[in-house]
């Protein structure tokens, strides 16, 4: 086994390039830059934390208690039904809706009597119609419906003011060809009414 002899002259080259190296240390400069980022940092997160926690805190409490009981639901249209010769007896048309939500509803009396007027006018009924309809509704089934049905007309008056409380939402309306006739068939041809509840019979509820 041979060994190679040691060269002289790369060992003073490599010297030579090791010298070269010159080791720089930071600057005091490079520290005060980093000290001030992370300063403003801190400050920013802490400035953040008191807003959230002490400024603003009712606010934000509001509103994540708005949004644990906020839940929107979006129906699927139903089945066309179709007789043997593949005609339809019923089938769907696009409808938009119009809910009243308590979320966005005014709470001052003087708010309130404004947002009744803009729909008394808009949806055609009077006020006083309106008032007894919101009186009457059980506000722990969810939002009221106001029209499940609007004109084009209609949509476009009350997408073009901003009316709190007002939500839009569009659906589908169930058209019949023959509503009486195959009523046992194809199901109800509406949504029950207050009327047809005092029409129904008590025993039909459990009572």
């Amino acid at each position: 086994m041979s060994n190679n002899p040691l060269n002289l002259e790369d060992i003073l080259t490599d010297r030579a390039t090791e010298d070269d190296l010159l080791e720089v240390p930071l600057t005091v400069r490079v520290f005060q830059i980093f000290f001030s980022v992370a300063l403003i940092g801190i400050f920013i997160i802490v400035v953040q934390v008191v807003n959230i926690g002490f400024i603003d805190h009712t606010l934000y409490k509001k509103s994540a208690l708005a949004n644990i009981t906020h839940a929107k639901s979006e129906p699927a249209p139903r089945g066309i039904i179709k007789d043997r010769f593949g005609n339809p007896l019923v089938r769907n048309e696009p409808a938009f809706r119009a809910f009243l939500s308590l979320r966005g509803f005014p709470k001052s009396s003087e708010e309130r009597y404004a947002v009744l007027g803009k729909l008394s006018e808009i949806l055609e009924k009077e006020r006083s119609e309106l008032v007894a309809v919101i009186e009457g509704h059980d506000w722990r089934l969810g939002r009221l419906l106001l029209s499940d049905n609007l004109s084009h007309n209609t949509l476009v008056a009350l997408t073009s003011q901003e009316i709190p409380g007002l939500e839009i939402e569009p659906g589908f309306s169930r058209v019949h060809v023959a509503q009486f006739a195959f009523s046992h068939v194809l199901g109800y041809t509406g949504l029950v009414t207050e009327s047809d509840l005092k029409d129904t019979d008590p025993f039909c509820f459990g009572r």
